[in-house]
């Protein structure tokens, strides 16, 4: 999915939020935020998790366990030009919480659950949304009586 105007951001944030990415300050190579200055393109690989095909590995009435099925995604932002990432809590990734535009300094933010600060300066709004076919694992949940704990990946 890719969006060029600001209301679709929302459809965005419908598909990413909440899952979780790798961020490596220290080794660019290894982390899974990557910017290339000279394509103009600031690329988030994370963790797709597809609730909506969870596979029951054990239990009973009480609580079972479920193995969640995840894939890797992609979030890109184009067209970019000044970036800026501030990682405070240096804890080695998050969660993604809202993407969002501000026409006034045409600046992408990329707000998180824990607090990782990601804004680019882009010539023109163009975000982008890929979900591959490649399996990254399953992430385990616990179901107690129809409520889910969700407890990471497998």
């Amino acid at each position: 999915m890719r969006v060029t105007e600001q209301s679709q951001l929302l459809r965005i944030n419908d598909l990413i939020h909440d899952f979780w990415f790798d961020y490596d300050e220290e080794d660019p190579e290894s982390s899974g935020v990557k910017l290339d200055p000279t394509e103009e393109l600031l690329e988030i690989e994370y963790r797709w998790e597809d609730w909506s095909n969870p596979r029951r590995d054990s239990g009973g009435f009480l609580r079972s366990t479920l193995l969640i099925p995840s894939f890797r995604g992609f979030l890109r932002v184009f067209h970019v030009g000044e970036a800026q990432i501030h990682d405070r809590a240096q804890i080695g990734g998050s969660t993604f919480n809202v993407i969002e535009f501000e026409p006034s300094t045409s600046t992408v933010r990329i707000k998180t659950n824990i607090p990782i600060e990601i804004s680019v300066v882009v010539s023109r709004l163009e975000v982008e949304v890929e979900i591959t076919d490649e399996s990254t694992g399953e992430v385990t949940a616990k179901e107690y009586l129809g409520g889910l704990i969700q407890s990471g990946p497998n």
